[in-house]
C-alpha cells in the first residue's frame, strides 16, 4: 500500500502495485466494504469525501 498527501486535506491510498492493470476482485471488495464503513461514519472521523477508486480510495477531511 502506498499513501500520497494531496493538497493539505486529502490522502490518497493505493492498494495495488505500481503499473498494475487489474485489480484483484478482493482488493475492490474489501475498499468498497471499507468505503461503506467509513461513509457510515463520516461525520465522527471529521471526512469531507470518501472517493473509492480501482484498487484506490481518496480521503478529504
Amino acid at each position: 500500500m502506498r499513501v500520497t498527501q494531496i493538497g493539505e486535506d486529502a490522502l490518497l491510498f493505493v492498494f495495488t502495485p505500481a503499473g498494475a492493470n487489474t485489480v484483484d476482485e478482493l482488493i475492490q471488495q474489501n475498499l468498497w466494504q471499507l468505503s461503506a464503513w467509513l461513509e457510515a461514519r463520516r461525520e465522527t472521523l471529521g471526512l469531507v469525501e470518501i472517493v473509492p477508486g480501482m484498487g484506490n480510495l481518496l480521503l478529504r477531511s
